[in-house]
């Protein structure tokens, strides 16, 4: 089995500070990182150091950024499908303050558009995930579906008509008067995280409600990716709804507790 992750490849800029200055104001980094990010890159490597097998699709630019991220990629991951577009690679501004919140801010034009997946190298067996959800991934979602994959996409997936596996995402993702009785047609689990108020589950069979780990926080960039790790390897496994939530969450608690965009390995 695979699993194959199709999105966002970044590179990030990262600045530590006290606080975040108002309106006008000015502040000084306490210090600054250059790292690779993105969440299906995030995602891709966090899985492959965890021992699954894993294959990458997105795309970079035609940029320095978009080099270094390729021999990032090369040197982690073995199965990749990555486009090189005549455009500046996703730069992504993260400012985490002294609680470790995270701001981001995206430099960038995105071009998820391009994205397409080799199918003739997907085989049934495979999971296939896009965390950030758009419109054009939707001949290769159902294609995938044919095959007889599983399928993992994010919250704006439903407003779609479309079917999945699961839809997971942030609650910011969310449609406005969300009911989750209204789309478990589409989708067999809602999953919805909301930061320190952990996540809930949705399916079917009715809401897991799962808190936050208490951690000391540094910094939460990645805290979702980790979360969404966490819910492949319970489907990879069979595990159950709630035992698949328990390893989100706490994968999700050692990504903040680590100064990195890309989540830590399951240990």
């Amino acid at each position: 089995m695979r699993i194959w992750i199709a999105g966002p490849i970044a590179w990030d800029s990262v600045l530590y500070v006290n606080q975040l200055p108002s309106t006008g104001g000015f502040t000084h980094a306490k210090k600054h990182h250059e790292r690779p990010g993105g969440q299906a890159l995030n995602i891709a490597v966090a899985l492959n150091e965890s021992g699954f097998d894993v294959g990458l699709c997105g795309y970079v630019g035609n940029d320095s950024y978009g080099e270094e991220l390729t021999k990032f990629i090369k040197s982690k991951l073995s199965k990749v499908e990555i486009k090189k577009l005549p455009n500046p690679t996703p730069h992504v501004v993260v400012i985490v303050d002294a609680n470790g919140e995270r701001t981001m801010v995206g430099m960038e034009k995105s071009y998820f558009a391009e994205i397409s997946l080799n199918l003739a190298e997907i085989e049934a067996k495979d999971i296939v995930v896009w965390p950030i959800w758009r419109d054009a991934f939707a001949v290769d979602l159902n294609a995938v579906r044919a095959k007889g994959c599983r399928t993992i996409v994010g919250l704006g997936a439903l407003n779609s008509e479309l079917l999945a596996d699961i839809a997971i995402g942030s609650a910011w993702e969310l449609p406005e008067k969300f009911v989750p009785e209204e789309h478990l047609s589409k989708f067999e689990r809602i999953i919805i995280t909301n930061n320190k108020d952990g996540a809930i589950d949705h399916s079917k069979h009715g809401s897991i409600q799962m808190p936050a780990e208490t951690r000391n926080v540094v910094d939460t960039t990645g805290a979702g990716d980790a979360f969404l790790c966490g819910i492949i390897k319970g489907l990879v496994e069979n595990l159950s709804n709630k035992a698949s939530m328990e390893i989100a969450s706490k994968w999700s608690a050692l990504a903040i507790s680590v100064e990195s965009s890309i989540p830590p390995k399951w240990n």
